[in-house]
């Protein structure tokens, strides 16, 4: 994640309007770059030097350091060399000890010649660790392919993720043909622990995304800000049209932003696993306990006759919330719906519940929640079908037996 000294925006009262890059008005300034870094391959660099060319070309403090942020998907700096810091320190400790910190100018070649021999280095690698120790320079080395638009539309995805993982909430809605997202987005905020409610209605589908900052309240980078970042930028690559709202918290002050694909100002963003960065991989499960519960499930699928279905088909109520639960059971005519309700933040238990409660509201009554029993209290007062259990060896064996006897009776 970028920092807020990298993150180009202007504030209007309560909304906050991102500055992205346009190729109309910034394609050039980006060739320029590229010539420049093209220009640099290979050699021998420091970070201040990059900075400041790029910053003549931009002239503009928070974006040279977004830029910066982003050559480094298509470059990276390799030291010259790699230091024996045992040998370095030893180095440093003769020159205080023998010649109070410092050497003359005069003397210098002497002088390390003889501390090299005693060190049994050669006098040339000693030179070398002590240039890489010294001074920021680095070899400049091209790690992939890039050109000034997607050098451009990468340094704009870094702006977007900057705002999401900051977010306290991100809605998308997508219009048109809404099958195939709310199956992509469904499934990886599923897997992901995203907290999430998703409604259809009327050809659109809106996603809404509790961010890390309503979640978690921390300003930092958190897993769970990567992941939605990822579900969402994902999203809004490969499915249009869409519309975005997010929610966003800076030094402690509440602003929200507003795109749409359709838009002229529509931010021309790529995602950097597009051009071969690796993809947070989403978990089989989100949880040990979702784990646990499913091998409890296949055994009753053996010795019950009974079908499980992990993240079945997308259950949509009467007033168009969607809801998909961690199992789906059929036994014959009968359908339950199985949610695994594990450890996590007061935040987040707050919203389920609210969750949980909608669901009764819309008559969902073949649901069943297993609850980790450190939660009892929390969720005492829900009337869905509950099983409190515990994750030490008797607590799975007692879970295992409330499972298949709840199972019996259907």
């Amino acid at each position: 994640m970028i920092p807020l000294t990298a993150f180009p925006y202007t504030i209007y009262g309560d909304r906050i309007v991102l500055d992205f890059f346009k190729c109309s008005a910034d394609y050039e300034k980006f060739q320029n770059i590229v010539e420049l870094l093209r220009s640099v391959e290979g050699s021998l660099i420091s970070r201040r030097f990059l900075f400041n060319k790029i910053y003549a070309i931009l002239r503009d403090l928070r974006k040279t350091r977004l830029v910066m942020r982003a050559i480094k998907y298509f470059y990276e700096y390799e030291p010259p060399c790699k230091p024996d810091y045992q040998a370095l320190l030893k180095f440093y400790k003769m020159i205080q000890d023998n010649y109070h910190g410092a050497i003359k100018l005069k003397e210098r070649t002497r002088i390390i010649k003889e501390i090299a021999d005693k060190l049994g280095v050669q006098e040339s690698d000693l030179l070398k660790m002590l240039i890489c120790d010294n001074v920021e320079l680095n070899y400049f080395k091209k790690k992939r392919e890039v050109d000034a638009r997607t050098l451009l539309r990468v340094s704009n995805f870094l702006i977007l993720d900057k705002a999401i993982k900051m977010s306290e909430k991100v809605e998308i809605t997508f219009l048109g043909e809404v099958g195939t997202p709310l199956k992509v987005v469904l499934w990886r905020a599923k897997r992901g622990g995203i907290l999430a409610d998703f409604n259809i209605n009327n050809d659109s589908l809106k996603c809404i995304f509790e961010g890390p900052q309503s979640i978690l309240e921390t300003p930092g980078e958190t897993s769970y800000g990567r992941l939605l970042s990822v579900i969402v930028l994902d999203a809004l690559w490969k499915f249009k049209p869409w519309k975005l709202r997010i929610f966003l918290i800076i030094r402690g002050r509440k602003y929200f932003m507003r795109a749409s694909s359709e838009s002229y100002w529509a931010p021309d963003f790529l995602p950097p696993w597009v051009i071969g960065e690796k993809m947070i991989k989403f978990r089989r499960f989100d949880s040990k306990d979702e784990m646990l519960v499913f091998r409890i499930l296949m055994d009753a699928k053996e010795s019950m006759n009974v079908e499980v279905e992990r993240e079945s088909s997308p259950l949509i109520l009467p007033n168009g919330k969607i809801f998909i639960p961690d199992f789906t059971v059929r036994k014959g005519n009968k359908i339950i719906l199985i949610e695994v309700i594990g450890f996590w933040t007061k935040s987040y238990h707050e919203k389920k519940l609210e969750k949980l409660r909608a669901l009764w509201k819309e008559g969902v009554r073949n649901l069943l929640l297993l609850i980790n029993e450190k939660l009892r209290e929390i969720y005492r007062s829900i009337p869905f079908d509950k099983i409190f259990y515990r994750t030490t060896k008797a607590g799975v064996r007692s879970l295992k037996k409330d499972i298949m006897s709840f199972l019996r009776g259907l």
